[in-house]
């Protein structure tokens, strides 16, 4: 936690967070030295901040931003997150996107309910020699919450309607360096992974009928019979069901947040969305990320 900024980190135990709060705000959110937190106008009405790309380590992500500033791309700010150190820059829709790297081999020592202080900081890429070692956990031990409803192992991917389908595809391959694992027969979804494997971009081609935006975050759960089991639970509560989607591959059941924002737990029974995707269409190809 950050209680200086009303700030909170969620995960379950794969990396730092999967997830960061921070409270809505009037006010500037300032961190660790007078550190302006980026922003940009954000933090005023609910909404998201920024999504986060994990570089392999702090000498991969300052050679990056090198590029990035010879190939003319504005850097919105540089941060020492004291666990992680990061650039942000913007797409072309202006949703902030978040480069790092892991800084610290524990990140437990830094992120934990027993501190209270503020760990937003200046940072400088390159001032200092950067680490060449790769610092995220291997074989994380995931924890659950034993009374929870839903029981994910991690955030899996997010999927957005961007104004312009095409000219962000061309930003997120050529720019970003994401590789496309599928699109569907109409061209209007392209899937994006980047190394690690599996897939963590989704675009959706609007054509009028969804707004432009966030769509929503998906979290994968480890099996369908879990994955039934939380519905089953769901239905004690007074969240409703926003949305099932049942296919071949795939098993999802979408809520809304506090905030609007639609979740996404999901099952995917062939672990291959980019074969799915290219293979003959049956039915609507959006139900498996729609």
């Amino acid at each position: 936690m950050e209680p200086g900024i009303r700030a909170g980190f969620l995960s379950n135990g794969n990396t730092h967070h999967d997830i960061g709060l921070v409270e809505v705000s009037t006010k500037p959110t300032i961190g660790r030295d007078g550190h302006m937190q980026p922003s940009s106008g954000r933090g005023k009405q609910p909404g998201i901040n920024h999504f986060g790309f994990e570089m392999e380590n702090e000498a991969d992500l300052v050679r990056s931003y090198g590029r990035a500033r010879k190939a003319g791309i504005k850097i919105h700010a540089t941060t020492d997150h004291l666990i992680s150190r990061s650039v942000y820059i913007f797409d072309p829709d202006g949703i902030l996107l978040e480069f790092y790297a892991d800084s610290v081999e524990d990140w437990r020592t830094i992120f934990n309910l027993e501190r209270e202080d503020l760990v937003s900081g200046p940072w400088t890429p390159g001032e200092q020699p950067p680490i060449e070692k790769s610092l995220y956990p291997v074989n994380p031990k995931i924890r659950r919450v034993d009374h929870a409803v839903f029981h994910p192992r991690r955030m899996s991917h997010v999927t957005i309607v961007p104004t312009n389908f095409d000219e962000s595809v061309r930003f997120y391959t050529e720019i970003i360096g994401l590789e496309e694992v599928g699109d569907d027969a109409s061209h209007s979804i392209t899937v994006l992974r980047g190394s690690a494997g599996g897939w963590d971009l989704v675009l959706l081609r609007s054509d009028g009928d969804l707004p432009q935006g966030l769509h929503h975050f998906g979290f994968q759960v480890e099996s369908e019979r879990e994955l039934i089991a939380s519905e089953r639970e769901l239905e004690k509560t007074d969240v409703p069901i926003d949305r099932r989607v049942e296919s071949e591959g795939r098993h999802s059941v979408f809520v809304r947040d506090p905030d609007g924002f639609r979740v996404e737990f999901y099952h995917d029974r062939s672990g291959d969305i980019g074969r799915r995707l290219n293979a003959p269409p049956v039915g609507d190809a959006r139900a498996y990320t729609v």
